[in-house]
């Protein structure tokens, strides 16, 4: 699963040779499902998918409403945030809020917000963003762990928490 927008920076290029990179019995096992609303500017992404010859296992969801998202991460084997670059990276909370293991580009922000909670690879290599989807895919043991530790680790990123601090904050002044 991917979720975002048909962005430069959200790097949907480099998810898609990585799912293309995948062995054939994998792709037929998992699709890639790209949610999100398609952006005309960037033809790319489905010019890159038929030119890999990738189509029959790519979903396309260009509207998906914010009471489904809970449904649409659980149900994925495994999420995917491949961007070059972000403020934040809110997506990459819910999907381990979720209990959906995550791979994301080794970049700052995701750095700090998925701490050991995820898979890591760098934006701007495919090989391995395939094998860190492989990874999750294949070891069982190993996506059990991102699952227990994603969801332990958003906890830092609930409501409840921020108003905690944020009462700290009043009470210390």
């Amino acid at each position: 699963l991917y979720l975002g927008t048909y962005k430069k920076h959200k790097n949907l290029t480099v998810l898609i040779k990585a799912y293309a990179n995948l062995p054939q019995s994998i792709r037929a096992k998992y699709q890639l499902l790209i949610a999100g609303k398609r952006d005309q500017r960037y033809p790319e992404v489905p010019d890159m998918v038929r030119a890999l010859g990738i189509g029959q296992h790519v979903i396309y969801a260009d509207s998906v409403c914010d009471e489904d998202l809970p449904a649409l991460y659980s149900g994925a084997s495994c999420f995917v945030l491949p961007s070059v670059y972000e403020g934040f990276g809110l997506p990459l909370i819910e999907a381990m809020a979720c209990g959906t293991p995550a791979v994301a580009s080794r970049i700052p922000v995701f750095e700090e917000i998925a701490g050991d909670a995820a898979a890591f690879a760098s934006p701007h290599d495919s090989r391995e963003m395939s094998s860190a989807i492989l990874k999750v895919l294949n070891e069982k043991e190993y996506c059990a762990t991102l699952r227990s530790k994603g969801l332990l680790r958003t906890e830092r990123f609930s409501w409840l928490h921020a108003a905690k601090k944020v009462k700290e904050v009043y009470e210390s002044i």
